[in-house]
C-alpha cells in the first residue's frame, strides 16, 4: 500500500506543474483573443464615425461590446490608448 501511495505521489508531482502551465497558456490565449476582439470593435466604431477613447464608449450607445466583455477587459488590464487596444503588463 505504501508503494501505491508513493507511485501516486510521484505522478501528482509530475502532473501538477504541467497543469499550471496549461492554465497560464490558456489565459494568455484568452487575453490575446479579447484584445483582438476589442480592436476590431474599435475599428468598426471608427468606421461608423464614432470617437472611441475608452471601453465605456464601446459599451454605450450602439453596444459594440457587452458589459461582460468590458468587465473582463478591465479585469485583465486591457485599455484603449490612441485608438489602439493595449494590455497593461502585470
Amino acid at each position: 500500500m505504501v508503494v501505491v501511495l508513493a507511485v501516486i505521489a510521484m505522478l501528482v508531482l509530475l502532473i501538477a506543474p504541467n497543469l499550471m502551465h496549461q492554465k497560464e497558456t490558456a489565459e494568455q490565449k484568452t487575453d490575446t483573443a479579447l484584445v483582438a476582439t476589442i480592436q476590431t470593435q474599435v475599428e468598426l466604431a471608427e468606421d461608423d464615425g464614432k470617437t472611441v477613447s475608452s471601453l465605456a464608449d464601446l459599451a454605450s450607445g450602439e453596444k459594440y461590446l457587452t458589459n461582460n466583455q468590458v468587465k473582463q477587459a478591465e479585469k485583465r488590464g486591457i485599455t484603449i490608448k490612441d485608438n489602439k487596444v493595449v494590455q497593461n503588463t502585470k
